[in-house]
């Protein structure tokens, strides 16, 4: 296995679990104030299509191996982590509250703080285990 893809491998874990802790214990009450009509449910639980939102962490995963964790040799920051969660999520959130009705800007605010914390987090995993791995 490449040392890349295990870096992938580790952000997409990553992403996926933060965002499990994120979506079902933190923000299920501020979800159901902000958006009840937007989020995808089965009776009181969030109901996710799973195959596009695994493809979400995959393509954020690529971003922090690609755009995040420089060439081996250096050392990543989590501010550049951070940064690349508050584009990422600025595009997605701003993009929606532009085109919905329903979003807000206390869920755009919100959303793009987790992204940008979510990125830094991930970007340290990856780095440390970057480091381990050289």
């Amino acid at each position: 296995m490449t040392h890349r893809f295990t870096l992938f491998l580790v952000a997409f874990v990553s992403f996926g679990l933060f965002d499990t802790f994120w979506l079902g214990a933190v923000s299920s009450t501020f979800r159901e104030r902000t958006r009840p009509l937007l989020a995808r449910m089965s009776g009181d639980r969030l109901a996710p299509l799973w195959a596009p939102a695994l493809l979400v962490y995959a393509l954020l995963a690529i971003g922090i191996v690609i755009f995040v964790i420089p060439p081996i040799g250096t050392d990543p920051s989590m501010t550049r982590g951070a940064l690349f969660g508050f584009v990422v999520y600025g595009a997605y959130d701003l993009a929606n509250l532009s085109t919905t009705r329903i979003w807000t800007a206390a869920l755009v605010v919100v959303d793009i703080l987790w992204g940008a914390a979510m990125s830094a987090l991930t970007t340290w995993i990856v780095a440390t285990v970057h480091r381990l791995l050289h």
